[in-house]
């Protein structure tokens, strides 16, 4: 899980609460595992609510949905954010689900300018 450009995530799905970050996460968000165990997944997504989050874990525990995408910004302990693609999805570690998301990182090329030399 650590060997990745991705941040992966497992959020225990009844607090919503941070069970394992990968490495690259950490670094992203410049959080300790000490520090980012102690917060829910809705403290570092901005935009996205508590409950908002908990209807879509409902939905994948229900068998509603198998994944859901969204886009949202990340917040940095130092406060500034960062814009991430995430997919979420249900899975098991032994007989406790796990919610898992997986976000990437992503930049907006509609802004960006190019100059050539002709």
């Amino acid at each position: 899980m650590n060997i990745t450009s991705n941040e992966i995530f497992a959020l225990d799905i009844e607090t919503l609460l941070f069970e394992h970050v990968n490495s690259r996460a950490l670094k992203n968000l410049e959080y300790q595992f000490s520090e980012i165990i102690l917060l829910k997944a809705t403290d570092i997504i901005e935009g996205i609510g508590q409950e908002e989050l908990a209807r879509w874990v409902g939905l994948l525990r229900s068998n509603k949905k198998d994944e859901i995408t969204f886009n949202a910004s990340h917040r940095r302990k130092d406060g500034s954010f960062y814009p991430v693609k995430t997919q979420l999805k249900l899975d098991y570690l032994g007989s406790s689900p796990l919610s898992l998301g997986l976000s990437r990182m992503f930049l907006s090329l509609g802004k960006l300018k190019i100059n050539t030399i002709n």
